[in-house]
């Protein structure tokens, strides 16, 4: 989704019937929306969100609520109990579920695997602040509903909650008897970003919490039971969800945080990808945020006695971040060099390990990206609505001392679960078929591309046993963790690699220590640093894999046949979790590369149709009080449908595949390009469509 020169030379095009039959009369020429070297300019005014769309977490929150069909009232709210890495006084490996009967109310509590003595009782926690904190403090309520009943490793409550009508939930946690939750606790719950949804729009506040810019009500309220509404107020949860992304999206890429100067958006740029690689930061001006370390004296490690917080020239040349994920105790020893993962189709890539591991969601390379624990007074669980708190902290300082209230500010309750809606926003929101005995199986017109697939769901090769459906999880649907010696091939082949001679040290990948105090230090045989980690890092998607090249949490691989050849290194075969080599010839090595390419070309068209659908609807729904902004958002739709064909097209040009798609990707480029012209809004809304129209042929030619 690499931006590239917006206008070319178009040949006459046909136009097609309106897309938008009632269209806003014509305009005077208006000046483009503003674009730089360093991204695509989102701070115009605008009630839409552009990059994150709200109909894609529509469809995932439907798709969650299927699963409580068949409850003539309030379904029972449960939620998982776990040990939090950081957070737990204890670690432990009990786990359990609390469910929360909202008709009868009654909670069931049931714990197993318990190796702690003493013991223990259940509090459900409130937050009651009205700035939208995420803090413990003493205004907040903690009520205890009971002790548990012990019986060998297991436990089990069951108690009446009536008196909690109305309890706006955001913990369940079991603590030690005689201690309170803020004391610390052993296991912890809270509700995700879908029980709080339909905790709102099944008790009617969707209204009211849509009118509150903070969205001060996404607590989850154990309420009083009312079956869920058969037929909401006609776009109630549509305008909900949507000025939630949109507030999540305008965090992202224009909050600071009282920072550096940096926000999320500085290394997921809207215009590639959500990531950034080598290429594209030599685009970026000298002053660019990315480069901070460069000019603030506080934060270039040639100026503040040697603590890194960046390595410019690594991360110039190998798009590469400093990471402190062994904590901050040693800042200039003891850190990791990382690439910038793209954040698309987080719903499909967070699921949990297994039902006892913690984090509670797998995020980022090594699958604890999100932080547990206790920071300043911010509790958090390993969860993406909690990422932001960690990125703030390691990305967002003015100096080293990462001190909050005076290097930055932590994010607000209230920003989380905005930042949270809008990643959940993000790319495809549902898995490839590739068994070819299904009806619905894809099937690719290149042959070496459909040779490829299949090379690729071959039980010897294994490639689909991890990445099922080309997605991040395991056929059972878990997103695991693997040591598939990626870190040890880095290490051998430095000299190779990486010829600047700057320190990579070692990383451990999932961290292992839960105070993250070194105090559980481990040597890596072999190599000069220690590290807490175990060695093991996140399986990611390969469908967005083409275009979001260098490959790997170190970046190793700069094109998509060096990942495919990487399984055959020795590295891998001597790994943990490796096991034979996958030993494919230079012909497979070809056709599964041109079959990773194929879906990832028709995932862009995918996006960049969608794209092009919002701009035709912002032609025609468009609220805002100026032509100005609606001739903004439209050309801001435009630009990344744009960035996607480009992308489409680079992925299949490079090994010279289906060629007739790629000249109606080029035909629509020519329509997207007119269309972006000041002019006839029902003009621009033909050029769209024909655009659309092109697009839906193009990914017709790659596959099915």
């Amino acid at each position: 989704m690499k931006l590239k020169a917006l206008f070319v030379a178009c040949l006459a095009l046909a136009f097609v019937p309106l897309l938008i039959k009632d269209a806003p009369p014509p305009v005077t020429v208006l000046p483009d929306v503003a674009v730089t070297t360093s991204g695509l300019d989102l701070s115009f005014e605008r009630d839409i969100p552009i990059v994150g769309n709200p109909d894609a977490l529509r469809e995932q929150y439907e798709y969650w609520k299927t699963g409580l069909e068949g409850y003539e009232s309030t379904p029972p709210l449960v939620l998982g109990l776990f040990w939090s890495k950081g957070r737990s006084k204890a670690p432990t490996e009990a786990h359990g579920r609390v469910s929360f009967d909202l008709v009868d109310w009654k909670a069931t509590v049931e714990v197993s695997g318990l190796d702690l003595e003493g013991d223990l009782d259940v509090w459900l926690v409130e937050n009651r602040q009205q700035d939208g904190g995420v803090t413990l403090r003493p205004e907040d309520v903690a009520a205890r509903i009971g002790r548990l009943e012990r019986e060998g490793d297991t436990a089990a409550l069951e108690t009446d909650i009536k008196r909690f009508d109305g309890f706006e939930l955001d913990y369940v946690v079991v603590t030690r008897s005689g201690e309170r939750p803020q004391d610390g606790g052993l296991l912890y719950g809270t509700p995700d970003l879908f029980q709080r949804l339909y905790s709102i729009e099944v008790s009617g506040r969707l209204d009211d919490a849509r009118a509150r810019e903070g969205f001060g009500l996404m607590g989850l309220a154990l309420a009083a039971p009312m079956a869920p509404p058969a037929s909401p107020p006609p776009g109630s949860l549509d305008d909900f969800l949507n000025d939630l992304v949109l507030k999540g999206e305008k965090i992202f890429f224009n909050e600071t945080f009282s920072g550096n100067g940096r926000t999320c958006g500085t290394c997921h740029r809207a215009e590639n990808n959500l990531t950034i690689d080598p290429p594209f930061i030599a685009t970026l001006p000298e002053k660019d945020p990315l480069f901070v370390a460069e000019f603030n004296p506080k934060l270039n490690f040639e100026q503040n006695g040697g603590k890194r917080f960046e390595n410019p020239i690594l991360m110039r040349k190998f798009g590469l971040i400093v990471e402190n994920l062994d904590g901050f105790g040693d800042l200039k020893n003891r850190f990791t060099m990382r690439g910038v993962p793209h954040v698309f189709s987080q719903n499909l890539s967070i699921l949990p390990a297994n039902e006892v591991e913690p984090p509670d969601h797998r995020t980022g390379w090594s699958g604890d990206g999100a932080p547990s624990g206790t920071f300043g007074d911010i509790e958090a669980s390993g969860r993406l609505f909690d990422f932001a708190i960690g990125a703030v902290i390691q990305h967002f300082p003015k100096s080293t001392n990462r001190q909050a209230g005076i290097d930055f500010r932590l994010p607000t309750k209230d920003e989380l679960t905005a930042l949270e809606a809008f990643q959940r926003a993000l790319g495809r929101q549902k898995e490839l078929i590739l068994d070819q005995m299904d009806p619905d199986a894809l099937k690719l017109t290149d042959t070496e591309a459909q040779l490829g697939l299949e090379l690729f769901i071959e039980p010897a090769n294994r490639c689909n046993g991890c990445h099922n459906n080309a997605g991040a999880n395991v056929a059972s649907g878990l997103n695991r963790n693997f040591d598939t010696g990626v870190e040890e091939f880095l290490q051998e082949q430095l000299a190779i690699l990486d010829p600047t001679g700057e320190p990579r040290p070692f990383d451990g990948g999932f961290g292992t220590n839960p105070q993250g105090d070194f105090t559980s230090l481990e040597e890596q045989p072999g190599f000069y640093n220690e590290n807490f980690g175990n060695g093991n890092f996140n399986t990611a998607s390969l469908v967005e894999f083409a275009d979001t090249l260098p490959g790997f949490h170190n970046n190793i691989a700069d094109t998509v046949e060096e990942g495919i050849t990487f399984y055959a290194s020795t590295q891998f075969a001597e790994a943990p979790n490796g096991g034979a080599p996958i030993l494919l010839d230079d012909d497979e090595v070809r056709q599964v590369g041109k079959f990773l390419r194929a879906i990832n070309a028709m995932d862009n068209i995918d996006s960049a149709i969608t794209f092009a659908k919002r701009a035709a609807n912002a032609i025609g729904s468009f609220t805002a009080p100026k032509a100005g902004a609606q001739h903004a958002a439209v050309n801001a739709f435009l630009r990344l449908a744009i960035a996607d064909v480009d992308d489409s097209i680079l992925v299949l040009e490079q090994v010279g595949m289906n060629p007739k798609a790629v000249s109606l990707l080029r035909d629509a480029l020519c329509s997207f390009n007119q269309a972006m012209a000041p002019q006839n809004w029902g003009d621009r809304a033909d050029l769209i469509e024909e655009g659309a129209d092109r697009l839906q042929k193009a990914k017709d030619q790659i596959g099915e």
